[in-house]
């Protein structure tokens, strides 16, 4: 909803802080070039996934730790940097970490489509919003794109890019869409 590319701290005492990721122009557009994503074409019931999750919190804060370590890690590869090999192959550490906070986050497929992605060239990846079906996001070198949408043809590839302005109503001829 923000929009760009943001870095949330959630505060123990309940308040949160979305500060902007500071980085170069070229690496925001270049980031944006090897950002792939797919849709799995399984959907679900986000609530019942995140139920699941917080009622394990208290078992998992080790787990907690560690990504939130990986999301600071990855802000201070691309804030002055711009090492974006190095930020996929942490996003490949976190959606591993991810997977150990609930069984359900995952599923056959969703592994299947990020083991085939790895396998093609992907640095790293994540299922996006709360999992268990949805989107698949994967960084891919320029030069490993092809290998990777070849083995994941099967499934919708959806044009995607980080919007600088967050989210927005679309009208057309006076309809909301």
């Amino acid at each position: 909803a923000y929009g760009g590319l943001q870095f949330i701290r959630f505060n123990a005492d309940g308040s949160v802080f979305v500060d902007p990721v500071i980085c170069a122009r070229d690496t925001y557009r270049e980031l944006n070039q090897r950002l792939l994503l797919f849709f799995t074409g399984q959907t679900r019931h986000a609530r019942d996934v995140l139920a699941r999750q917080q009622e394990q919190t208290a078992d998992h804060l080790d787990v907690l730790a560690e990504l939130s370590g990986l999301a600071l890690e990855m802000r201070n590869l691309l804030s002055p940097s711009g090492d974006l090999d190095g930020f996929g192959r942490l996003l490949d550490c976190a959606w591993r970490a991810k997977k150990r906070l609930e069984a359900s986050i995952t599923n056959g497929c969703v592994d299947d489509i990020y083991d085939r992605g790895i396998e093609a060239g992907a640095l790293g990846g994540k299922l996006l919003g709360a999992g268990n079906g949805g989107f698949v996001l994967f960084y891919c070198p320029p030069e490993r794109q092809d290998a990777l949408c070849a083995a994941l043809s099967s499934f919708t590839r959806v044009p995607f890019a980080m919007e600088p302005e967050g989210s927005k109503i679309a009208y057309l001829g006076g309809e909301r869409l």
